[in-house]
């Protein structure tokens, strides 16, 4: 079995701590111009693993050039594995209606909701798919080149498995080949800094994972393909590609760096990328129900608006699509 080096362990922190970084956050912002909302995400299951999301709501053409995160203590800012996310009042009920958003709550501000447009049963199911395939992608990927460069974000890995029981749930599988793995997880990850595993567990339930997963990802793109616009190629980053493809498929070219480089963890995998380039195949439809087309269309404008007024702000979408539109 191969070596593998993982950096960014979880380390303890109090539950109290996330609720002093979420007031830090709101303290610093409340008075920037034009933000009415700050809406957090998800629940803070597991202190320490754990990471806090935010989404901060702007009046309509409000430009802000700010992050959020200035100024933030660093004890707070380890709590945030990314960055904000940020979107109009317009936007809001948009992408509520367009997307399938966890769990979430306001913090402060007004409530942007708008409940009167509703989804109908066919559409919810149509959009959890699409959803569901998208993060089943973008996992892929994380998975394969994490294996690649014999290199792991550890907490970013465990908050990751943790997501795939929702995409599970989108799918309506709940008897899936991976869930045995991912319940064993879950419960690892529930008493993690009672019991901390060994790192030999960790990379044999890895490479255990990989295998079931490379054929659960392939099995579900069979059945359900991701939409995408109609380009067969796309580029999602500067050295790697999606194609479409019968199969889902992960390929390398490229020149891999010795191991033992690994202790210098990010800085690592910046310099593995330089010299690596990696297509991603899996099968792409250009066919989709109207309501997937039009959340697709709505992403692409939502992208282009924070790039002209919210540019150091991330775009609420999943982690693929933000890469692609």
């Amino acid at each position: 079995m191969p070596n593998m080096r993982f950096i960014d362990h979880p380390q303890p922190a109090a539950r109290s701590l996330y609720d002093e970084a979420v007031q830090g956050i709101i303290d610093r912002n409340k008075h920037l111009l034009g933000l009415k909302s700050i809406v957090q995400f998800g629940n803070i299951t597991t202190p320490g693993i754990s990471d806090i999301d935010l989404l901060f709501v702007f009046k309509n053409k409000q430009e802000c050039l700010a992050t959020g995160l200035e100024n933030l203590p660093e004890v707070h800012r380890n709590l945030f594995t990314h960055g904000i996310m940020a979107l109009s009042e317009n936007q809001y009920t948009d992408n509520e209606y367009y997307t399938i958003w966890s769990e979430h709550h306001l913090v402060w501000g007004e409530n942007p909701s708008n409940p009167e447009r509703k989804r109908s049963h066919e559409d919810e199911t149509i959009l959890k798919i699409q959803t569901a395939v998208e993060f089943l992608i973008a996992n892929f990927i994380d998975i394969k080149i994490q294996k690649e460069y014999q290199i792991v974000k550890l907490r970013a890995l465990l908050q990751h498995m943790k997501g795939i029981l929702y995409d599970l749930e989108y799918l309506n599988d709940s008897h899936s080949i991976l869930h045995p793995h991912l319940i064993d997880l879950k419960e690892i990850i529930r008493n993690w800094f009672e019991a901390i595993p060994s790192e030999k567990k960790l990379i044999e339930w890895f490479f255990s994972f990989e295998k079931l997963y490379d054929k659960y990802v392939d099995q579900v793109l069979l059945k359900h393909p991701m939409y995408l616009p109609s380009r067969d190629v796309l580029l999602i980053s500067k050295n790697m590609i999606l194609k479409n493809d019968s199969h889902v498929n992960f390929k390398r070219n490229g020149i891999l760096l010795p191991t033992f480089l690994s202790f210098a963890g990010r800085s690592y995998v910046k310099l593995q990328h330089r010299f690596n380039q990696f297509t991603i195949s899996c099968p792409l439809t250009h066919q989709a129900a109207p309501i997937v087309k039009e959340r697709f269309e709505f992403l692409v404008r939502m992208k282009e608006y924070n790039r002209q007024y919210l540019p150091n702000f991330m775009t609420i979408t999943t982690s693929i699509t933000a890469k692609l539109i």
